[in-house]
């Protein structure tokens, strides 16, 4: 278990430190009300400083590397526990999809404690597009958020996460889990399968949770403590901002931003597991 923590805490710094940015314009982009804010050139063009691409990056790398740690440790272990609680023989766990799918929902209910905070703030801090995301604008918006809305205000959107979460979650390891699998019978190198796997889940389980994201994101952007009710922010959405159209807002900003993450963290995590079971096996037979 504190090797899970360890490794999922060094993949989520990593690919914290490099995919912001995306993450940054993706947020935008769905917060944009104008055609003209509603491309990711048209974000880069509106963008005062580059520097503000990594507005939030505190508050991101403070929850999100013991976030990314909560998240895969539960799944390993909800993955494992699960397995042996429908094991054949009671000792090897099984490995299918409905283990994968419980494993990834109990993950995604745990860490979301963590991860709605992060997309509280962070998203607050992102949409603004001068360069305001030091330590400094953070603290003062956590007082702010405090100060208008309490503790609850922390956690604005959480249920409506869930909703964007669990299904993207159950989607990506139930994918992710059958294309590693069939990856390592192959004669590529672990690692390529591991990159190929995470991008495919990533890129099918982002897009199709992306009309709930848009909503979420609206929530939590919003300075309005009323606007908190996903059926009203939809409908608003719906009437004002060409329809159907406006929950596909971002879809390519947010695949380009989760996919690469996804990429980064999963093969991190996933080399550095293998690492130490080659150890392990080394210390056992004495090398």
């Amino acid at each position: 278990m504190l090797d899970t923590i360890l490794y999922s805490s060094i993949a989520a710094f990593v690919t914290r430190l490099i995919v912001h940015p995306l993450d940054t314009i993706k947020t935008r982009v769905q917060n944009g009300t104008t055609e003209q804010s509603r491309s990711i050139i048209s974000v880069l063009r509106s963008t005062k400083h580059l520097g503000s691409l990594y507005n939030g990056i505190s508050v991101t790398l403070a929850l999100s590397v013991p976030g990314l740690a909560v998240y895969l440790s539960t799944y390993e272990l909800a993955k494992r526990n699960v397995g042996l609680a429908f094991s054949r023989d009671g000792v090897t766990p099984a490995n299918n999809v409905f283990v994968h799918a419980l494993a990834g929902t109990a993950a995604e209910c745990l860490s979301g404690f963590l991860w709605t905070p992060m997309e509280v703030m962070k998203s607050k801090l992102q949409v603004e597009t001068t360069a305001t995301g030091g330590t400094s604008a953070t603290m003062d918006l956590a007082k702010r958020i405090y100060r208008e809305e309490g503790m609850r205000g922390f956690f604005r959107g959480y249920f409506i996460t869930l909703g964007v979460f669990i299904p993207q979650t159950v989607i990506y390891f139930v994918a992710y889990e059958q294309l590693k699998s069939y990856s390592l019978t192959q004669p590529i190198p672990h690692f390529v399968g591991y990159l190929g796997s995470a991008a495919i889940a990533s890129t099918l389980s982002s897009s199709i949770s992306n009309v709930l994201d848009v909503v979420k994101t609206r929530i939590q952007v919003a300075n309005d403590p009323q606007y908190n009710r996903m059926w009203n922010v939809a409908v608003d959405m719906y009437r004002n901002e060409g329809g159907v159209s406006a929950f596909t807002r971002g879809v390519t900003a947010r695949v380009v931003s989760i996919v690469p993450s996804s990429m980064l963290s999963m093969t991190i995590f996933e080399v550095l597991k293998d690492l130490a079971r080659r150890r392990e096996k080394g210390k056992i037979h004495g090398y």
